[in-house]
């Protein structure tokens, strides 16, 4: 939810929220102050894998690959290598968009201060024996707040790390340590240098700078993939262990090594040992149910399950010899193997003197009670398309060829152009930023046109007077921060920004005052087919722009995570792009005002709207000429998509 500010939790809070997890990018100090002014509990994130972008305000993976980081489908298109251009010049190279992981321990007295109250440790598609070490070594701290002891630094840099750590956004100053530009996956602990290596015999002889044992696996810089310890020697004798200092030959290793070359370890046997030993043997924990079995002569057996009764084809009989026991019949239904559940009670209701033709239909009778009574809790939770009566929205502006109205947004404001063109617009959006950096040009839109405030995803400084400078009609909201932001007079839109998948969100963005919203552009046709028939409020879709992909705290330009107070703004001094493997140049805006960054879409969005008959259409410009925004606004007007290699309708026809 991208909830980065007090303004955001509070929302939250009044929504319902027990605990807020905030966003990475929140330092220590916002922290303290957002805790000291809420009634919720907060979450902040501890150790682990850091997202160049903001949670919840990522695109990439969506829109490049179809895979939504949205929907924990994320390809990490921010672990890749990029080129930096500068007025399509490269200027640097590497792993641009992929940060180091964070490591709170050198400040976990001051997160604790901060009065937070639960802390978050990176564990999906983790090694248990990752979670188990990281876990640990921060219990221990948490506990004693003692000071730290090197060895569970390099504990922690051993089980993972890219390139060592950096303490994220949780200081509050500029982190120029943020990126490692050189790899973007494990680094593993650098061991030292291939001194000598025969080939024949395989051995590799280095000095060692960490200790290293047999069963550890180790990776070369000039090879692929990763060798394990199997042969360990110093002067020719054999070795379990060897310690850092010591000059050792690793045998058995076979491949393109070269003199000269890197080698890291990067896994330790021993402490993945002892790591097991922390979670080895536990249970696994299920859901405990009461039962009752109701076993009577010439009667059905039934099962009790809380207030179903689950009836079997299984008779008893008068026993002639050995009646079964209560106990036998505890001991059969006990085994429910592979279930979530486990029997806490079992109540026998039975006759004396009975027995059981087939033990297979007591088994089979607990199979069957059990995969009904789940079925039955699932359909508790199932949610049911609200049935909400389909609504058209028009009046009697400039409407298009199938009834859409449409919004322009400008992400820039320009002394050269003239803005005529506007006039087939029924609403010109202009972000906030503009307000700030060009108010005599924002003056004369708002004096002509019917302008709505475009408020960015991430807010950290507002200046409410600018609904008393300006002429604004209305206000287009992009974080639940900004609800309680506005005053009551202006009309309130609901951003894509927003995540607005379906209509359970719309509605409840309705019930806050939000009057119309902008569908997310992940949404198939389909999808937006569906959420147009059943939203209670308008529906607006991005129809043309470059989409922004990724809105960074962090700037490629300084290396940093804030705009140093020695900045020497070259995000104003040239056009910057970040070019990937296969040549596709992703657009970089900075907005100072909020130090934020924004990555754009290679490919420009164009939408053919067919019969989608939603309330209005989206049309984004960034830098286009004056006759291009003309010309761009003619296609759009008559309900047509602009064509050709630059252009893409997005994931209107997949699902992500």
């Amino acid at each position: 939810m991208t909830i980065h500010n007090l303004s955001g939790v509070l929302e939250a809070q009044e929504l319902g929220f027990s605990r807020i997890v905030l966003a990475r990018e929140v330092p220590i100090s916002e922290i303290k102050k957002i805790k000291e002014n809420c009634n919720v509990e907060l979450e902040a994130f501890l150790h682990g894998a850091l997202c160049i972008s903001y949670s919840g305000q990522c695109l990439f993976s969506s829109m490049i690959g179809g895979r939504s980081g949205n929907r924990g489908k994320c390809a990490q298109a921010c672990r890749l290598p990029y080129e930096l251009l500068k007025d399509s010049k490269s200027i640097e190279k590497g792993y641009l968009l992929s940060p180091k992981d964070v490591c709170s321990l050198p400040i976990l007295s001051d997160l604790i201060n901060s009065g937070i109250d639960s802390l978050k440790i990176e564990g999906r598609m983790k090694t248990p024996e990752y979670v188990a070490t990281v876990t640990r070594i921060y219990r221990k701290y948490i506990d004693t707040l003692q000071e730290i002891d090197s060895k569970d630094t390099t504990d922690l840099m051993q089980v993972f790390n890219r390139g060592s750590f950096s303490t994220g956004h949780l200081e509050n100053k500029p982190n120029s340590n943020f990126i490692y530009t050189e790899k973007s996956n494990n680094q593993g602990i650098y061991l030292g240098k291939v001194l000598t290596y025969a080939p024949i015999t395989g051995h590799v002889k280095l000095k060692l700078e960490a200790p290293l044992g047999i069963g550890d696996t180790i990776c070369i810089a000039s090879e692929t993939g990763n060798y394990t310890v199997s042969e360990l020697m110093i002067k020719k004798q054999n070795q379990k262990q060897a310690d850092s200092g010591e000059i050792v030959t690793i045998g058995r290793m076979k491949g393109n090594i070269i003199e000269g070359a890197k080698i890291y370890k990067m896994s330790s046997k021993v402490l993945s040992d002892f790591a097991k030993i922390s979670y080895s043997g536990k249970e696994i924990k299920k859901i405990p149910l009461n039962a009752k079995l109701i076993v009577k002569a010439g009667v059905p057996v039934e099962l009790e399950i809380g207030s179903q009764t689950y009836l079997s084809d299984l008779i008893p009989e008068q026993a002639n010899t050995s009646p079964i026991t209560k106990s036998r019949i505890i001991e059969q239904l006990s085994k429910t193997g592979n279930t979530p559940y486990e029997f806490k009670k079992i109540e026998i209701d039975m006759d004396d003197n009975l027995y059981l033709p087939s033990l297979g239909k007591l088994n089979e009778l607990r199979r069957n009670a059990l995969e009904q009574y789940q079925k039955q809790m699932r359909s508790l939770y199932k949610r049911e398309e609200l049935k909400l009566e389909s609504k058209q929205f028009c009046n009697d502006s400039n409407i298009i060829k199938n009834g859409n109205k449409v919004s322009v947004l400008l992400n820039n404001l320009s002394q050269c152009d003239d803005y005529s063109y506007l006039y087939k617009c029924d609403i010109v959006y202009i972000p906030y930023s503009c307000f700030i950096n060009s108010p005599n040009i924002a003056k004369t839109l708002c004096d002509k046109y019917s302008v709505y405030i475009y408020l960015p995803n991430i807010l950290k400084s507002f200046d409410k007077c600018v609904f008393d400078k300006f002429k604004i009609k209305g206000a287009v909201l992009s974080n639940i921060g900004q609800f309680n932001m506005i005053p009551a007079n202006i009309e309130k839109f609901g951003n894509y920004t927003l995540n607005i998948f379906n209509s359970y969100t719309i509605d409840e963005l309705k019930n806050i005052g939000i009057t119309k919203v902008m569908a997310s552009p992940e949404l198939s046709k389909q999808d937006l087919e569906n959420l147009i028939k059943s939203s209670p409020l308008p529906i607006e879709i991005f129809a043309y722009g470059n989409l922004p992909l990724m809105t960074m705290q962090y700037c490629p330009l300084t290396h940093t995570n804030h705009c140093p107070t020695n900045c020497a703004k070259l995000c104003e001094k040239g056009n910057y792009e970040l070019k990937d493997r296969l040549g596709f140049r992703f657009k970089i805006r900075r907005d100072n005002t909020q130090e934020t960054t924004t990555l754009y879409n290679s490919k420009i969005t164009s939408i053919a709207l067919d019969d989608l008959s939603c309330d209005s259409i989206c049309v984004s410009f960034l830098d286009e000429s004056e006759e291009k925004r003309k010309n761009v606004l003619d296609v759009i007007t008559s309900g047509k998509r602009l064509e050709g290699e630059n252009y893409t309708n997005g994931n209107m026809l997949r699902d992500v």
